[in-house]
């Protein structure tokens, strides 16, 4: 730090109890009548006789005492752009004072606010002849002025503010000096009026603390400082705001909201208590809302700040105007200063359920369609706009069947619709409800009815011939009736026992296996019928079972990738193999990063998710052991299994990690890694 900023940072400390000011800027004039914007400051600026670049400034509000502060030693040490002057600047409540000093003659100095536009602007500077007189031992000479300084700050601030004052807060008042007058009363004025005491922190901040319970709730506040008694230019008024202002936080429905259930409740929550705990257990109190139009129901408090009315029924497509009157509460300090309104629209006709649904297949053509709306709706109305129709055609002659509350509707067609036939039920937009009202959308339904029964696949399919020998399976084109299948199904004119296949919705199987390279019929007599009682035709098709695969080369270790095996015992191997003359064998120790890396994995053989890649693994040691498994010739044809010890002596392995590879000609190498433990 500079010797410059050290002495500024004093001056600030010595200043800082003695300059009022007012609260509007204005323009920087020599000493005269003091306009708005400014402040006025006697100024005494002290010049060493011996040395004249020994300078120190004393400062005071026009007319007070020097000895208010002191005296501030002042290095001029800032030189303005053209050279000519060197200057320092005083920090003061509310304003900067600025001393220059001419290079070429010391004896020169000014004194002024701090330019806005330069270093060196002069032009409302004063200057200060040093020549006024000396002090008592004659080291110093001094000169004195008074000087309007431009305003920086305020003169006096009051905290807290806003609008969420907590009750007990305390006002605190500082002033940036000390005022005369002591008396917090006679200084600060509260409105409206407020039991407490007034508390001096120091000379020049004042405390006023409220007598319990506190502000008032949601109470507006009006703080004045007497400018008079103060000693301001100007009265310095200051508002605030108490917390807990009794308001709505949020009501349900929401307002602005549409489509609100026949059956919603009316929820308001309070952003704090409202109804006393008497309120609540009495099951009494005063109005908490009012409906435009007029709704009867039950209102009850769930607790001392939310409100539940439950209506006895809200009418459809109606708006319905809530207001919470403006005075409610049951609490000693605060009220609801002004009626909360909102809106909410109850549902309007709309379209709930069309059967049958959207893409619905299979439909039988004497269906009935039915239409169910979210409130009773103009049966006029429905049944001269809602049509059923052939995709594409026209309107199907219907008759219409209401539920007896007018919400839903029956079509029945009066004549069978056609078969495999695509058709659509349009309720349009427009349709009038029974209490006021219209849909607002188009709803529409497609379904499609079914078809004459057939068969629409099979597998086998008829003329194959190298057919698998697991299973018969036939798909009709419609959900078929499962009884009338039974004695109907034949192969090779052998009557498939009713137990012996298996019948769902539209498909049939026999699961019985088959011969190879044998050739078979199928037939499906007539009597066959669809869910609907409509008669398939008889069906018949054949095929030909494959002719039987050699067996191919096979081997398996028995178990997973990772085995336990316990020390005391003699290991085994147990392995299936099938069309092998013989297996190899062997035998690996692992090192103890090689097995916390697999069983870390979980994984021999597989994709490395970090690396992108397929890796494999084999150990970095020669095996312990080598040796070939020979397999006999009446178990070689087929899937056999097999054993075969891990040691050559018969003794158990110590404990630890092992590999074990298996493999053959013509099979893919298997692994297995043991870990033997105690």
């Amino acid at each position: 730090m500079t010797r410059g900023a050290r002495l500024k940072l004093a001056a600030l400390a010595a200043l800082a109890c003695v300059i009022a000011f007012t609260t509007a800027p204005g323009p920087t004039t020599a000493h005269g009548d003091h306009g708005p914007g400014t402040i006025a400051v006697d100024v005494r600026v002290w010049q060493r006789v011996d040395d004249p670049l020994e300078l120190h400034v004393s400062a005071r509000p026009e007319g007070a005492r020097w000895d208010a502060f002191g005296t501030v030693p002042l290095h001029l040490d800032d030189q303005c752009a053209a050279g000519g002057y060197r200057y320092d600047d005083v920090p003061l409540p509310g304003a900067r004072l600025r001393v220059w000093q001419d290079v070429s003659d010391p004896s020169i100095v000014y004194v002024g606010s701090v330019p806005a536009g330069g270093d060196c602007d002069l032009a409302h500077a004063v200057r200060v002849p040093v020549d006024d007189g000396f002090s008592r031992g004659g080291t110093y000479s001094y000169g004195n002025t008074t000087v309007d300084l431009l305003h920086l700050v305020q003169a006096v601030t009051v905290s807290p503010g806003g609008n969420e004052v907590p009750r007990l807060a305390a006002l605190t008042v500082a002033f940036a000096f000390t005022p005369a007058e002591t008396d917090g009363a006679a200084l600060v004025a509260i409105d409206p009026p407020t039991e407490g005491a007034f508390a001096w922190l120091d000379s020049r901040t004042l405390l006023f603390q409220p007598d319990y319970p506190g502000w008032q709730r949601g109470q507006q506040y009006r703080v004045v400082i007497d400018a008079a008694v103060a000693q301001l230019v100007a009265d310095h008024v200051h508002t605030f705001a108490a917390e807990g202002r009794l308001q709505v936080a949020s009501v349900i429905p929401g307002d602005g909201d549409a489509e609100v259930p026949a059956t919603a409740q009316v929820l308001v929550q309070f952003n704090r208590s409202v109804a006393a705990l008497t309120v609540l257990q009495e099951g009494t109190g005063p109005p908490v809302l009012q409906f435009d139009p007029p709704l009867e129901g039950k209102g009850e408090w769930l607790n001392t700040s939310l409100y539940r009315f439950v209506p006895a029924a809200l009418e459809p497509s109606t708006t319905y105007t809530v207001r919470s009157p403006a005075g409610l509460t049951s609490a000693t300090d605060g009220v609801l200063d002004a009626d909360y309104m909102w809106s909410f629209t109850t549902v309007w006709p709309a379209v709930t359920n069309i059967e049958p649904h959207e893409g619905a297949v299979f439909v039988e053509p004497d269906t009935e369609v039915r239409v169910t709306f979210s409130q009773p709706m103009d049966r006029a109305s429905v049944e001269e706009g809602a049509v059923l129709r052939a995709r594409g055609g026209d309107a199907v002659p219907v008759t219409f069947a209401w539920s007896e509350d007018s919400a839903a509707v029956t079509f029945t067609p009066e004549a069978a619709l056609e078969l495999s036939t695509a058709y659509e039920v349009v309720v349009p937009a427009g349709l009038s409800g029974a209490n006021g009202g219209a849909t607002r959308a188009e709803r529409s339904s497609s379904f499609t009815t079914v078809g004459p029964p057939r068969v629409e696949r099979t597998n086998p399919g008829n003329g194959e011939t190298a057919a698998s020998r697991y299973g018969v399976y036939i798909t009709y084109n419609n959900p078929m009736d499962r009884e009338s299948f039974s004695g109907r199904i034949s192969i090779n004119g052998a009557v498939v026992e009713d137990d012996d296949f298996r019948a769902s919705g539209r498909y049939v199987s026999i699961p019985d296996a088959l011969e190879y390279s044998t050739e078979y019929t199928v037939t499906i007599a007539e009597g066959v019928r669809d869910r609907g009682g409509r008669l398939a035709p008889a069906y018949e098709f054949s095929f030909t079972t494959r002719d039987p695969e050699p067996p191919r080369p096979a081997l398996s270790i028995d178990g997973s990738d990772f085995a336990l095996w316990p020390a005391r015992d003699v290991p085994t191997l147990g392995y299936h193999a099938q069309v092998l003359d013989e297996v190899q064998f062997r035998l690996y120790r692992l090192s103890e990063d090689e097995a916390e890396t697999l069983l870390r994995r979980n994984y021999i053989d597989g994709w490395d998710r970090e690396r992108g890649e397929w890796v494999t693994f084999l150990p970095e040691s020669d095996p312990l052991r080598e040796w070939t498994e020979t397999i006999p010739e009446d178990r070689r044809g087929e899937w056999r299994s097999h054993t075969t010890s891990l040691t050559t002596d018969g003794e158990p392995l110590p404990t630890g990690h092992y590999f074990v590879t298996a493999g053959a000609e013509g099979v893919s190498t298997r692994k297995l890694v043991l870990s033997v433990v105690d």
